[in-house]
């Protein structure tokens, strides 16, 4: 504010300190046998209203007991009692649990479910991972996914996810009052993907949430608003940049070298080196095989290498695909979110150059059998598969195909890929000896990091354990067991038709009796005197049922349940030939048929059931003869105990299977995978059949490459985002202590490097802190308690932030000058004040007042006074010697950010040349080869060079940005 016309300020001091607590659920430790990001849960508690950040689950989490047991403590326990739940991304780390944690909190009997906030790209394209990951793990038949896709589906509907747009502000309320706001931010990385702003309304402190961003501008993304949005926020949570375990030892040093092997490249090296990699590949006549992720990384890939292939024309020598379940789908969502990517998209689409997501050089497939007319033709190909970890999915099966040549080629993308593999199994099959709890894609990027370490060459031939699926008939006890539970399942469904034919027939038979719904005759004023009509009338009060007027509608002309008079038509159904001679005269719901197997559908119409194929044996009737045993019809389908074939009449003996596309017995195995028992019912003649898969060893001679392009911030730059935003506590997430069950040798001797990366990020935490603290004197330094915090699972921290207002009281006169000094009649003898500086700066007038605490505090309000700091004449002299010799050290301030592109501008336009450059800690800018102008990260300025016209004019162009207090 702007002080005129004072002498004395009061201030009172109101300060907000309500506790923000913060507990990771799991998702805290990293171990350092993977270098992927564990799937993370944290419960933070703000304002009086309890939010879970993020439930994530991925194909490693299978096998975590504690991520389960956690997820049903919080089904049971914490659920009831949470606000909402909010995803920063699209990805199973992110998203994964959710519907996980909404299906154990059904079966506990809960009822009341938070509501889930993200954008709309997170929501669907959320939706389609999942899909991807239940599908592929559905097909393998052995690994048992511990939710069904009724709980996804339940997960994302509208009632459950509320969608969201960038920078939209949701108020949660607590006691009927609002308490906090939420809203989303650009994280990059994925579409849609964003961070969280927490704001509390009472004293607007804020908490940024944002585990994960990419700081980079890409091809279909922006960069992320961290920068914007999240500076200064009084407590951010986050995690540390780039990869861990053995891969991440690679990008940073240690105590044997001083510089770490790898290094973090630009954007547009790696993409240039990705490219390169295909191409070379290609050209040698092998096959290049890229794991990707469903539905998030992948459309940066896709955006590339569809870009380079019309670039260079490539359509007609090599081949460009993208196979897995849910690519169709993900295609067609991506399509419609243009809004949310990067800029140049949205132009290019409005621009008539057609859709940038068109991909019409990929061929999208939704199998590995659709790719077999492209391998026919012989020529080289590029294909993106789903099923990242590699031990499921199209991924899986094409990596066993490719392994074995030489001129191959296998690119890793991304870390996140390479978890620990799952050893659920849900059919009691011999999987043969397991050799590594590691995924396939971790144990070929463990082997090229070995490889990098030592400084050599991957080996021409390694050896890696993969997991093949195989299938083989239902014999003995388990077919025993698969044949009560189909009886069981078949009762169950007889049961609930007859219940619900039994209901329709009540309230068709209400409806011929013209029944209410107490069950009485429903009265009608033609069967009533005029005395029972008055009477009726007469009990009806007039204040509270005024008369309607007559309408018009003639709801008897519709036929539906809940009416009371419906009107039946009678048709002829001969005339469009769907039913039999013996149903024609009679109404919708009257047929005379003697037929016994005629039954009748909702509408009335006869159905044969010669015509329809028996949905549990999946035996075709019209095939059979419309007859089938007794053996068949009692359990549901053409196979006995014994697991042999049924007998059946002479005209089923010579049954034709011919009719039936393979397509059509895909998708009914399809339908019967899902149901993640792993079988597949026997049709057409074809006994059950379990499917499972075995651990085999698979040579691999392919070349093995790694190139990241995960789009996640890299450990470096992490760090110089803490240093950009200026956070007064960071809250760091992966840098927790192992579980006391989990600790191995290898965790002792790797935990060191494991968390040098959170140990580092935490010194920046501590840099940037100390230049934050507030100095009271020489003697009084307030000191919060910790600037960072990396909590272990299920560890609470406790914070205490709040901003402090302070009201100014305007008392008295302003400074008294030297020439009112003589008149003032309240100055003490032989003191004197100084004299207020102002100085201008932009539209605001700042001033440099030195004040100090008197103790005296006003009667009204109890506000202390702060008055300006007197000096005594015997000690300083006069006024002009006082201010002539002060001691206090000057101090510059800029309206903003004093950037070098802006001062490039100003000393280009005085004819001089500047060269802008940007390095390691500080940007440069060399003005004629001989002035220096070098900004650090703080934002400090200094200029160096020789005592020239030169250096004097840059100098003053630098200065003029200023203010000199």
């Amino acid at each position: 504010i702007q002080i005129t016309n004072c002498s004395y300020f009061c201030f009172k001091s109101t300060p907000f300190t309500m506790s923000l607590l913060v507990t990771p659920i799991y998702g805290s430790y990293t171990s350092p046998d993977t270098p992927a990001q564990p799937p993370s849960c944290t419960l933070i508690e703000y304002a009086g209203v309890r939010i879970l950040l993020d439930v994530g689950m991925d194909e490693g989490s299978l096998s975590d007991a504690t991520l389960i047991d956690r997820l049903k403590w919080l089904a049971e326990d914490v659920l009831p009692s949470i606000d909402a739940i909010l995803v920063c991304d699209s990805g199973l780390t992110s998203i994964g649990g959710v519907p996980m944690l909404f299906h154990l909190y059904k079966m506990v009997g809960g009822s009341k479910m938070p509501m889930v906030y993200g954008t709309f790209p997170t929501a669907k394209l959320g939706q389609m991972s999942i899909y991807d990951w239940h599908a592929r793990c559905s097909y393998d038949g052995d690994v048992r996914i511990p939710f069904e896709l009724d709980d996804v589906d339940e997960a994302f509907s509208t009632k459950r996810f509320f969608t969201m747009k960038y920078s939209q502000i949701i108020t949660l309320k607590t006691g009927g009052k609002n308490a906090l706001t939420i809203t989303p931010h650009r994280a990059g990385r994925y579409v849609g993907a964003c961070f969280w702003v927490l704001k509390r309304l009472q004293d607007e402190t804020e908490v940024v949430c944002a585990p994960n961003y990419n700081h980079a501008k890409e091809r279909h993304l922006d960069a992320c608003e961290l920068p914007k949005y999240a500076g200064a926020a009084d407590v951010l949570i986050t995690r540390p940049g780039g990869p861990g375990g053995a891969l991440g030892r690679l990008y940073s040093s240690s105590v044997d070298r001083r510089k770490p092997i790898l290094q973090a490249q630009p954007w547009t090296k790696r993409e240039g080196e990705f490219v390169d990699a295909i191409m070379s590949t290609l050209r040698l006549g092998g096959n290049v095989l890229v794991p990707v992720d469903a539905s998030g990384r992948v459309i940066e890939l896709l955006l590339l290498l569809s870009a380079h292939w019309k670039r260079q024309r490539l359509d007609a020598a090599y081949g460009l695909a993208w196979v897995g379940p849910m690519t169709w789908n993900t295609s067609n969502f991506a399509r419609s979110q243009l809004e949310w990517m990067a800029s140049p998209l949205g132009r290019q689409f409005d621009s008539a150059m057609g859709h940038p997501l068109d991909f019409k050089n990929i061929k999208i497939c939704s199998k590995v059998s659709e790719l077999d007319d492209m391998f026919a033709k012989g020529l080289p190909m590029t294909i993106l598969a789903s099923g990242s970890t590699l031990d499921s999915g199209p991924a899986r099966d094409l990596i066993i195909k490719f392994a074995d040549k030489a001129e191959n080629t296998i690119i890793l993308s991304s870390p996140q890929h390479c978890v620990h593999r799952n050893p659920i199994r849900s059919i009691g099959t011999p999987i043969g000896e397991i050799k590594t709890h590691l995924s396939a894609a971790a144990q070929l990027l463990e082997k090229w990091c070995v490889a990098k370490a030592n400084g050599e060459e991957m080996d021409d031939s390694i050896e890696i354990d993969v997991l093949v699926p195989k299938r083989e008939p239902l014999v003995g006890d388990e077919l025993e067991k698969f044949i009560i539970e189909e009886e069981a399942a078949l009762k169950h469904k007889l049961e609930k038709e007859e219940e619900e034919k039994l209901l329709r027939e009540v309230e068709l038979a209400r409806g011929r009796l013209h029944l209410g719904e107490d069950g009485e005759p429903e009265p009608s004023l033609s069967s009533m005197n005029v005395d029972d009509s008055a009477r009726v009338q007469s009990n009806v009060p007039l204040a509270s049922n005024p008369p309607k007027k007559k309408s018009r509608f003639d709801s008897s002309l519709f036929l539906k349940f809940s009416k009371r008079k419906p009107m039946c038509f009678q048709i002829r159904e001969e005339a469009v030939g769907i039913s039999y001679p013996d149903e024609i005269g009679k109404g919708v719901f009257e047929s005379s048929s003697s037929t016994a197997n005629i039954i009748e559908d909702d509408y009335g119409i006869g159905i044969n059931l010669d015509h329809f194929i028996d949905i549990v044996s999946g035996i075709d009737s019209s095939k059979t003869g419309g007859k089938l045993n007794d053996e068949s019809l009692r359990r549901g389908f053409g196979f006995s105990i014994g697991g042999k074939q049924a007998q059946s009449n002479q005209r089923s003996n010579n049954i034709d299977i011919s009719e039936n596309t393979e397509e059509d017995l895909q998708m009914l195995e399809a339908a019967d995978l899902a149901e993640g028992r792993g079988i597949i019912r026997g049709r057409n003649g074809n006994p059950p059949v379990k499917v499972f898969s075995v651990h085999e060893t698979l040579e691999v001679l392919a070349e093995i490459r790694y190139i990241p392009l995960e789009g996640r911030v890299d450990a470096r730059s992490a760090r110089q985002s803490i240093r950009a935003l200026q956070p007064r506590q960071v809250v760091v997430l992966g840098g927790g202590q192992p579980p006391p069950d989990f600790i191995s040798n290898k965790d002792l001797i790797h935990q060191k490097d494991s968390l040098s990366e959170v140990s580092r990020l935490c010194d920046v935490v501590n840099e940037v802190f100390s230049s934050q603290q507030v100095h009271l004197n020489s003697d009084n330094i307030h000191v919060p308690k910790k600037a960072y915090y990396a909590p272990e699972d299920g560890e609470t921290i406790e914070f205490e932030i709040g901003h402090a207002a302070y009201p100014a009281r305007l008392i008295d006169t302003p400074y008294v000058v030297q020439k009112s000094e003589d008149s003032t009649v309240s100055l003490q003898k032989g003191m004197v004040f100084e004299e207020l500086q102002e100085l201008s700066l932009g539209d605001y007038t700042v001033s440099l007042v030195d004040l100090i605490a008197t103790g005296q505090k006003v009667k009204d309000g109890g506000a202390y006074v702060l008055a300006p700091r007197q000096k005594s004449t015997e000690e300083k002299g006069t006024l002009s010697t006082s201010l002539r010799n002060a001691s206090r050290s000057s101090m510059m301030i800029s309206d903003g950010d004093v950037l070098l592109t802006d001062l490039r501008s100003e000393i280009i336009a005085q004819g001089m040349k500047a060269e802008y450059s940007t390095h390691d800690g500080f940007q440069q800018l060399v003005v004629s080869n001989r002035i220096i102008l070098r900004r650090t990260l703080e934002g400090k300025i200094n200029v160096e060079g020789p005592l020239c016209e030169d250096f004097y004019a840059v100098r003053k162009i630098v200065c003029s940005h200023y203010v000199t207090l």
